[in-house]
């Protein structure tokens, strides 16, 4: 996959809180990114 970087216009803390997930210590939702940003 091409670097989250390169493929977003959201903040790199935004998108690692939503990749470590809604229960983990600091995470969020998936379901927290909406459309548009």
């Amino acid at each position: 996959l091409p670097p989250v970087e390169e493929m977003t216009q959201r903040p790199k803390e935004l998108l690692e809180a939503v990749i470590k997930g809604a229960l983990a210590k600091g995470g969020r939702s998936i379901y927290s990114l909406h459309y548009p940003p």
